[in-house]
């Protein structure tokens, strides 16, 4: 409340959000429930997520205490015979029947209702120290006024806000691991090296890629990007191959996203995502990218100057397998999707990855 009130019939008292005690508590917040929910959301990755929410607190959460200050509180118009709320309409004093007051980590959280379930919030952010004073204005002037009062210790605040946090993501794992039984897989690392392949093939151009395949492969043509290739003897495998100039990024601001998520292109998020053992984001991506896939297999692939993930799996009796690897200053991306009766096995695969070169320009 700011200044003390005059005695007399038709004074004002007015009560004002506190900005500072507002600012104090959500960083309270922030200190415990951010690093929790960085933890259940990205799982490894968390600390990036903390940062990257720590900085932005930094700007939002003054913002908001100095439009606490400004916008949240209310008066006590005797002349009008009101509460008069800065935001919203006034409340006649013979229409009120309940006051609601939280206690909350030092602030107290005040609203009124004219009766029924409807509430109207008066202020969010009043000191402790106004509640007696409030309390004893308003019975003067409301006698029959209903006093509601609640008040919660601060570390059970915190706990219970840590707790919620915990337990959805525990929910949202379960959930993830049972719909998606493939999100157990983890993949397995493979640092190949140059000489897997010694055939003398046709080499292909594929943005900031040259590559071959083994001869049983035959060149069927292209669309646009694309490269379509079949297996000379069964003609039921067959392979996609595409690349890209510039890496594809999942959501704009590229450079925050990867410094806040450690995951600035698809690649990487595969490679975050197939690795994930727990953290809701990862789990999630990792459940759409396996979708459907049955008897999963997962490679997390090093080799020459880029990495990348393997993921293989059954579908309708089809075994797929989805290869993607980046590399170069501007981590270029190529992808292989491979389609056919029988799984290529881990010698085949290291076959088709030796054969790929980032193009020296």
């Amino acid at each position: 409340m700011t200044g003390r009130p005059r005695k007399g019939r038709n004074m004002k008292l007015q009560y004002r959000g506190n900005g500072l005690l507002f600012l104090r508590n959500v960083y309270l917040y922030v200190a415990v429930t951010a690093p929790l929910l960085s933890l259940c959301l990205m799982g490894a990755a968390w600390p990036r997520l903390f940062l990257g929410m720590l900085f932005l607190s930094l700007f939002l959460v003054p913002l908001a205490a100095f439009l606490v200050s400004r916008i949240d509180g209310f008066s006590l118009d005797d002349e009008k015979q009101a509460i008069v709320r800065r935001l919203g309409r006034n409340i006649p004093y013979a229409g009120v029947k309940v006051l609601d007051i939280n206690d909350t980590s030092g602030m107290l959280k005040v609203s009124v209702r004219q009766g029924g379930l409807v509430s109207f919030p008066l202020a969010s952010a009043l000191d402790r120290r106004d509640k007696l004073r409030l309390i004893t204005e308003l019975q003067e002037r409301m006698p029959l006024i209903e006093i509601r009062a609640r008040a919660y210790a601060d570390w059970k605040v915190l706990f219970a806000a840590g707790l919620i946090v915990v337990l959805a993501a525990a929910a949202l794992h379960v959930y993830l691991y049972a719909r998606h039984p493939a999100v157990r897989v983890l993949p397995q690392q493979v640092d190949w090296k140059q000489g897997g392949a010694t055939e003398k093939t046709r080499e292909y151009i594929a943005g900031s890629y040259s590559f071959s395949l083994p001869m049983r492969f035959h060149y069927r043509g292209r669309e646009g990007e694309v490269f379509f290739f079949e297996d000379a003897g069964t003609k039921r495998t067959e392979i996609k191959v595409a690349a890209k100039e510039q890496a594809a990024r999942p959501f704009p601001g590229p450079e925050v996203y990867r410094f806040v998520t450690g995951m600035g292109d698809y690649a990487e998020v595969l490679e975050r995502a197939y690795s994930a053992r727990f953290g809701v984001i990862p789990l999630v991506l990792k459940g759409i990218a396996l979708s459907g896939m049955n008897d999963v297999r997962l490679f997390e692939v090093r080799y020459d100057a880029f990495s990348g993930s393997i993921a293989q799996g059954s579908k309708k009796g089809t075994e797929l397998t989805h290869i993607i690897l980046a590399g170069g200053a501007t981590r270029a991306e190529i992808y292989y999707f491979i389609s056919g009766p029988v799984r290529l096995d881990e010698q085949a695969l290291q076959d088709l990855v030796t054969r790929i070169h980032i193009r020296r320009t």
